[in-house]
């Protein structure tokens, strides 16, 4: 949903409240995010100075912790609040793999734990 002003209180708890209530039934791909219009004007993943992100699936994190023999508890942190957790509507306990450009080893990826 896009809005020109931020939601009062009670849309906000009614946005949540259907939300779980779908997610109770096993409706797990349901969810509604709002974004403010200004919050849009720029598609902040192609800005020159935010690094490649990308999604990782399920499979691929446990293979991540397997591999590095890592723990969740273990992994760096990135608040569901977080502009591009909004971006790729990303839910807790997720993992992002960010890969950043390096003068010295060509590029540098990481991985943040949706908190």
């Amino acid at each position: 949903v896009i809005v020109e002003w931020p939601l009062m209180g009670h849309a906000n708890m009614l946005i949540e409240s259907k939300t779980e209530e779908q997610h109770n039934l096993g409706n797990l791909d349901w969810r509604v995010e709002v974004f403010l219009r200004s919050e849009l004007v720029v598609n902040i993943t192609r800005h020159e100075l935010v690094p490649k992100h990308v999604v990782m699936t399920d499979e691929d994190k446990k293979t991540l912790l397997k591999r590095y023999h890592l723990q969740e508890k273990h992994l760096p942190r990135i608040q569901k609040s977080d502009p591009i957790s909004r971006y790729f509507g990303l839910q807790h306990r997720q993992v992002l793999k960010i890969i950043r450009p390096s003068e010295t080893a060509g590029y540098y990826v990481t991985y943040r734990l949706v908190a």
